[in-house]
């Protein structure tokens, strides 16, 4: 099945700025697009944050180039509100990061069990945070299914969960300081399960 976005292809080669020592970091292609102005100013963001960093930290750069060595995988909403690194004012290279609609930890997704081995078994790493936000929209879309079959598929455990076990899920009308209150029942994670911890459960 074609992917939907196919046709949204454009001729563009996309380099994150950064000093010449420290290569490339991503290349996107597209095909048959001009560069708009919002990439422009996209790109000319890049370039000022990483001027400025190498002014404010001279010697991360260049120890990001040799390794890697991060102390918490993050799993978390591919919600752009969330950006782990801003609402911490971290680093790069301080988490290890997997993302995905509603943060959902599925024993089937290849994509995050790679995740969690990598960081485990390359990255030795000892912290893992499973991390949602108020009024995220999977959560709320698990309530009520949207007409996006691949979004309904992928948030299915949730729906299952909201269906399944009649708990009681807080009004997302509420303040923060009203759902503190609360206490949803059962259980919204797989993280316990994968093959890469119980291996390290076992170590």
């Amino acid at each position: 099945m074609p992917w939907p976005w196919r046709n949204l292809a454009s001729s563009l080669m996309v380099n994150s700025f950064l000093p010449d020592w420290f290569g490339t970091l991503a290349t996107t292609s597209i095909s048959d697009c001009s560069l708009s102005e919002e990439l422009d100013e996209l790109l000319d963001r890049n370039k000022e944050w990483a001027t400025n960093t190498s002014f404010a930290q001279p010697k991360l750069f260049p120890r990001l180039a040799k390794a890697q060595n991060p102390k918490i995988l993050w799993i978390g909403c591919s919600d752009s509100r969330v950006p782990e690194t801003e609402i911490f004012r971290a680093n790069p290279g301080d988490f290890f990061v997997h993302r995905n609609i509603a943060n959902v930890v599925r024993e089937d997704d290849a994509s995050l069990n790679s995740v969690l081995q990598y960081s485990i078994d390359g990255l030795n790493i000892k912290h893992i945070i499973v991390c949602g936000h108020y009024c995220c929209g999977g959560v709320k879309a698990a309530m009520d299914p949207p007409n996006l079959p691949a979004v309904n598929d992928w948030i299915k455990p949730i729906s299952d969960l909201y269906q399944g076990s009649q708990i009681s899920l807080i009004p997302l009308t509420l303040s923060p300081q009203r759902r503190a209150q609360h206490r949803p029942r059962g259980r919204g994670t797989g993280l316990a399960h994968p093959c890469p911890l119980q291996r390290t459960e076992q170590r």
